[in-house]
């Protein structure tokens, strides 16, 4: 994992203009646009559902999660 845009300070670094290298990738951007989807979705669903919820909700975070760890 690369940063670009770190700066130090003395001891501290900041992070402010952080750039990684997979926030460039059209896949991951495609994820985090999916991220919005799922919650626009599950802003939808009738009550008695949050099992589904929360699968989607957590699905759709594990991709965005997975494409920057990796």
């Amino acid at each position: 994992m690369v940063a670009h845009g770190l700066r130090r300070h003395g001891d501290a670094v900041d992070f402010g203009l952080v750039h990684f290298d997979h926030e460039r990738l059209d896949l991951y951007t495609a994820a985090v646009d999916f991220v919005v989807l799922a919650h626009g979705i599950l802003s939808d669903l009738p009550t008695g559902h949050g099992d589904l919820a929360d699968q989607l909700r957590r699905a759709a975070t594990s991709i965005v999660l997975d494409i920057a760890e990796g």
